[in-house]
């Protein structure tokens, strides 16, 4: 395209002033995510990516992520305009944020398209990584009889309730953890930092190792179950993580009725396509992590 308009420059200069804006106010929270992770003995890792969405008369013209780990702060304090030094070019002097520059060079959209931008939103998006849990079961035949859970014999028992004890330790933490992080968020939420917030967990159940199916160079997902966290639901003592979550399975005489099963057991159970005893015992190792979202008006 010829050369900008005085109105086209206004309305460049306004995206990338309210672009500017939300990285004086991300930067430090994504830095903040990066040091809180140390203060979580439990967790290994953690990952924080901001999603970025432009829209005109609301239809969606783009989206990109942003990886906010390991903040190098020279994208966020120096001019990143991309033509500063084209002494010829119309924008050569003026002072362009990371995101106003990765908008106009890293996406497809031309300038014309850029013009068109009506609404902008962030959204911070980061989740804790804990350290998986080998559940060490044993490798155990079944018959025809010992299809599911209810017909489990003791031995098959035994590594139910191995998979019950570990999930029952990831409930734990994730209980700590995420009634800590919801009043974080209330309070960012309550401070006008962020426009709203949503958490959830992730379970994610993968192949053991001796497994015919298993692949080295393969995730070797079994299962994942993603559920949302109701706020304020943790702290509730008739709620599904405060009470004992031990269903009867059936006739399965080494089944303890007054045994206690939390809550991520029955999810496991109820909510995946994992439930004959044979794939159960196919499970090598499970690991969690705690998602969540932070809503940016832009």
């Amino acid at each position: 395209m010829g050369k900008f308009t005085k109105e086209q420059r206004r309305k460049l200069n306004s995206i990338n002033e309210r672009l500017y804006d939300l990285e004086r106010r991300v930067v430090p929270r994504a830095k903040q995510i990066d040091l809180s992770v140390k203060d979580i003995k439990e967790a290994y890792d953690h990952f924080c990516e901001l999603l970025l969405s432009f829209y005109s008369k609301d239809k969606l013209l783009m989206r990109y992520g942003q990886f906010m780990n390991h903040i190098d702060d020279y994208f966020y304090t120096e001019n990143q305009n991309e033509f500063r030094n084209w002494p010829t070019h119309e924008m050569s002097g003026e002072w362009h944020c990371w995101f106003y520059h990765c908008l106009y060079d890293h996406t497809d959209l031309s300038w014309d398209e850029i013009l068109t931008i009506d609404r902008m939103e962030g959204k911070l998006r980061s989740y804790y990584d804990y350290t998986p849990i080998d559940l060490c079961l044993e490798k155990l035949e079944c018959s025809e009889r010992e299809e599911y859970i209810s017909d489990a014999n003791k031995d098959q028992w035994e590594q139910i309730e191995k998979i019950n004890k570990a999930l029952a330790s990831y409930q734990d933490i994730l209980i700590r953890d995420a009634k800590m992080l919801e009043n974080r968020l209330k309070a960012r939420f309550e401070g006008g930092f962020i426009e709203d917030y949503a958490m959830e967990f992730r379970l994610v159940f993968r192949l053991r190792e001796d497994d015919p199916d298993y692949d080295e160079n393969d995730d070797n997902f079994l299962a994942i179950i993603n559920e949302p966290i109701i706020p304020g639901e943790m702290s509730k003592q008739k709620s599904r993580w405060m009470q004992n979550c031990n269903e009867y399975f059936g006739s399965s005489v080494y089944f303890d009725k007054k045994a206690y099963f939390c809550y991520l057991f029955a999810a496991f159970n109820n909510n995946t396509h994992i439930n004959k005893i044979k794939d159960i015992l196919r499970i090598g190792s499970v690991d969690m992590a705690l998602c969540w979202d932070e809503y940016y008006e832009i």
